[in-house]
């Protein structure tokens, strides 16, 4: 447990910081083309990991870890997701009124984490990974198809940026916070925030094999 954790922490960090440097570009880049594409975009790269294990039968951790990390290098993660959907919010609100959507799709994303034990008694109840695999990558596909055909495009092509190269280098993500007084004290109180929380889970296995003395080859 203890080396498998290791290596999906290595890859779980590689994806971040695939992530941290692509995700701020993509914003930029949907200030220009549209949110749409972009959430599009997003949302298939959320569930093509899962389609790895479903095609591998949840048999080749290579193929799925290696899914993950492509992921991560086009700026795919649940980060960019709930970032651009934030952006999306931004456009169809008023500004008395933000707060309170940006509540709701914080309280939304807290909700699917609650939803974990129920996954799990699914998954046993399924008695088959694949089967289980199969309804996951399919509600990912069944949202893709409806953000495609029943979502619309938040920014109005007259309030769109035009394109310029050097602004999606990322050395201008520092620039921009370089020039904001508040920006890096935010960053610095989500990085301290957040990093007992990943640290957790990063471990959770590990407590769980230390406490139940979970056995090897029942690992899967």
């Amino acid at each position: 447990y203890e080396e498998a954790q290791k290596w999906a922490g290595i890859f779980d960090s590689i994806q971040n910081l695939c992530a941290f440097c692509v995700v701020p570009q993509l914003g930029r880049v949907s200030d220009v083309i549209g949110r749409k594409p972009i959430i599009i975009f997003s949302s298939i790269f959320l569930w093509l990991p899962l389609l790895s294990l479903w095609v591998t039968n949840a048999e080749s951790p290579l193929a799925y870890f290696s899914t993950t990390v492509i992921c991560g290098i086009f700026g795919s993660s649940k980060s960019t997701y709930i970032g651009i959907w934030n952006a999306y919010i931004a456009d169809v609100t008023s500004e008395s009124n933000r707060r309170l959507h940006f509540g709701y799709l914080g309280s939304i994303t807290g909700l699917s984490m609650l939803m974990t034990p129920l996954l799990n008694k699914l998954d046993l109840a399924l008695h088959s990974n694949a089967s289980f695999l199969k309804i996951l990558t399919l509600c990912g596909v069944v949202n893709s198809i409806y953000i495609l055909l029943v979502v619309p495009e938040s920014l109005e092509k007259n309030r769109r940026n035009s394109f310029r190269r050097r602004k999606l280098f990322p050395t201008e993500m520092f620039k921009l916070m370089k020039r904001s007084r508040i920006l890096p004290w935010v960053s610095l109180i989500m990085l301290l925030g957040t990093t007992p929380e990943f640290g957790v889970a990063e471990i959770g296995l590990i407590y769980l094999n230390d406490e139940y003395s979970l056995k090897k080859d029942e690992a899967k």
